[in-house]
Order: C-alpha cells, then sequence, then structure tokens
C-alpha cells in the first residue's frame, strides 16, 4: 500500500508542476502577489492627516488659534475653509473631506465671558476606521486649546501657579496602551487578512484539484483505490497542498513580521502548529465541498461562496463577542477565526499558549470530521462512470 501512496503524491506532484502548471502558479506566486498589493495599500501602517474642512464663522485670533490646533495634529488635515455649511456638505459627501468643524460666530465673545465656545463638528462614519481616527484628532486638539485657554485665564486672575493644573485638570487619567499603541492597522488588519487569503486559496486549490479528477475522466485511473482507501488516498492529494501552503503561510508572515516589524511576542512553535492545523481544516473544507458537489464549476462557486466573505467573521474589525448567536456559529466554523485568534495571542499579545493550544485542537476536530465525511463522499465519484466529464 506505501508504493500505491507515494505514487498518488508523485501524480499530485506532476499535475501541480507539469501537467497544470498554472495551479503553481496559484499556490505560490499568486497569494504572494496578493500580499504584496495589500501591504501596498496599507504602507503607511497608521491613519495621519485626515483631510477635514473647517467652516470658521468667527474669524477671531482665538478661532484660528484653535484652527491652528486643529492642522497641527498628527490625525487632521485643514484642506478646506469654508463658508457655510452647505459648501461644506457638498466636499463631504463628493468624499473630498471626512469632518467639518463649525466655528460659531459668538466663539470669541463666549470665551471672553468665561462661557464655552460653541464648536461642532460634523463626522463622516461611513468609515469605521477613519471615523474613529478623525474623532480623536478633533477632542485632542480641543482639549489642548481648551488646556491652554483654562491655563491663561486662571493666571490673568492671579491664581498661584501650582493651582493651574489642579483647576484646568482636576481628574488626571493616565492612559495605557497595552497592545499595539501605536494604532499601526497593518498589526490587525494585514495580519488578519493572512488567514483569509489563504483560506480561500487552500479550499479552491483542492477542490480544483479533486474535481479536476471527475472532470478529465482520470478518477478511472485511481477510482478503485480511492473507494477502497478514500481516507490514505485522498490524505496523500491532500499532503502536497499542506505542505505547500504551510510554506507559503511561513513565507508571508515572515515578511510581516520582519519587513513590518510586526511584534512576535509568544511562541513560534505555536504559530507553525496553528498553521498547519489551519491549513489542514482548510484543505478538509475542500474535501468536503468536492464531496458535495463533484461538479467543478459547483464546487469551485460553493468554496468562494464559503471563503470570501469570512474575513468579516474573524472578528478583525467588529468583535465576534457583539455578534448575532448565528453569526457566531459561522465564525466557529471557519478556520481563519481560529487562527487568526492564536496569530494575536501569539504575536501581538504575547499570552500564552493555553487559548491557542484550544484553537488547534478545535481545527483539528472539525478538520478531521469534514475530512471524514467529505472522503467519503467523494468516494463514490470516483468509481462513478456518469460523474465523469462533469463540469
Amino acid at each position: 500500500m506505501h508504493y500505491k501512496i507515494w505514487y498518488i503524491i508523485k501524480r499530485e506532484i506532476q499535475f501541480v508542476f507539469k501537467k497544470k502548471k498554472l495551479v503553481a502558479f496559484y499556490c505560490l506566486a499568486y497569494p504572494l502577489i496578493i500580499l504584496g498589493i495589500i501591504t501596498t495599500i496599507f504602507s503607511n501602517a497608521v491613519i495621519r492627516r485626515i483631510p477635514i474642512a473647517v467652516n470658521d464663522n468667527s474669524k477671531t485670533a482665538q478661532s484660528k488659534e484653535l484652527i491652528r490646533n486643529f492642522d497641527a495634529s498628527p490625525f487632521l488635515r485643514v484642506a478646506y475653509y469654508t463658508d457655510n455649511l452647505t459648501r461644506a456638505k457638498d466636499l463631504m459627501q463628493r468624499g473630498k473631506i471626512f469632518a467639518v468643524i463649525n466655528i460659531d460666530a459668538d466663539f470669541q465673545k463666549d470665551l471672553l465671558k468665561n462661557k464655552s465656545g460653541s464648536v461642532t463638528a460634523y463626522i463622516s462614519n461611513q468609515y469605521l476606521l477613519v471615523g474613529g481616527v478623525a474623532s480623536k484628532g478633533i477632542i485632542g486638539a480641543v482639549d489642548d486649546f481648551s488646556l491652554k485657554y483654562r491655563t491663561q485665564v486662571l493666571s490673568a486672575m492671579g491664581a498661584p501657579s501650582y493651582l493651574d493644573e489642579a483647576f484646568t485638570t482636576p481628574i488626571g487619567v493616565t492612559e495605557s496602551i497595552l497592545y499595539n499603541p501605536q494604532s499601526n492597522y497593518i498589526y490587525f488588519l494585514v495580519l488578519g487578512l493572512v488567514p483569509a487569503l489563504l483560506q480561500l486559496f487552500v479550499s479552491l486549490t483542492l477542490v480544483y484539484s479533486l474535481l479536476t479528477e471527475l472532470k478529465t475522466g482520470s478518477a478511472r485511473q485511481i477510482g478503485s483505490l480511492v473507494n477502497k482507501h478514500p481516507f490514505r488516498v485522498i490524505n496523500a492529494k491532500m499532503a502536497v497542498y499542506i505542505v505547500l501552503y504551510i510554506a507559503q503561510a511561513a513565507l508571508m508572515l515572515s515578511v510581516l513580521f520582519i519587513f513590518f516589524k510586526i511584534p512576535l511576542r509568544g511562541s513560534v512553535i505555536m504559530i507553525i502548529l496553528g498553521g498547519a492545523a489551519f491549513t489542514f481544516f482548510c484543505s478538509s473544507i475542500g474535501v468536503l465541498i468536492s464531496g458535495l458537489t463533484k461538479s467543478l464549476r459547483m464546487g469551485l462557486s460553493m468554496a468562494g461562496i464559503y471563503s470570501a466573505p469570512a474575513f468579516a467573521y474573524f472578528g478583525v474589525t467588529f468583535p465576534l463577542e457583539a455578534m448575532p448567536l448565528l453569526a457566531r456559529m459561522w465564525a466557529f466554523f471557519l478556520p481563519g477565526t481560529h487562527f487568526n485568534r492564536i496569530l494575536i495571542n501569539e504575536a501581538i499579545r504575547g499570552s500564552g499558549t493555553s487559548g491557542s493550544i484550544n484553537a488547534v485542537l478545535i481545527m483539528l476536530g472539525l478538520g478531521a470530521v469534514f475530512f471524514f465525511v467529505g472522503s467519503k463522499l467523494f468516494a463514490r465519484w470516483t468509481v462513478d462512470e456518469s460523474s465523469w466529464g462533469a463540469s
């Protein structure tokens, strides 16, 4: 039996590198090309200088100083000065700006009367990340201006200097950001996209490999062998792609860790184990889809439907805990959900291996179930001549 397994492995290697060289490109080069495009998009790593508009109805020394505070913020860039809110609204609707600051006409007068100056911020939250950063920049600029102005007022009133801080900031808050203090979007967005990309590529590749056997009729060469030993034969086919994609995952993550300085605070071994379990789980999904469909066209469509929107359920941009029960259940059956958790635990947090081990065991368990069912289903198609040539 061992020589037959080696025959299957050699046959699959020939399929990838000789008969269907496009598969080799798809496995080895294409994911790196997409990763390169993504890292180019996020090359700045941190969102800076978001364009905003200022509608200054006061046009006084104090309002101009406040505007300078906005423009000095690393998060904001005063790109437009408008005379009315209609013009500012038009700029926002056209996507030229992401926030509008409206300074009231009585801004300086209210400050001189020791009243709160009226400043209104209109923020586009259509893009949550950009809106959140813009809001942070606006609040920070206003707080700096307010602190400076209150200190000047207290000094003018003759208050001792040691009382300035007590009056201006009676409650002091020390902020300590434990993970990703730079708000680096490569740390969570690009790192989360690696499992999403690999999940799509691995499942599609396995579906293509298995169902091409049926479409081209080459299943007749191994049909009896698959029917007698479905787990060994299909596992031998899978092994080729598992090795290729584990190497691919290692290369992609190495690029992020080395060139983009993503921290690695936890266990490298746990990340490797997680990557292997993740690749096995994704491959098993491809086997299951192949067994359910028998049609190459339908199988590729199902793999795409399963994997393409998966990133939204990883908990990267929206926390899993806040999702509805049905969404959390769906996320549980996505390999990327568990591998992304391992990457965050081991790379960003360095939070120990207990949570990562659980994720590895879940992927291995679900992968084994999917592999068992998928292999049994696929084996019957290999000896059914009516299935050969199915498109």
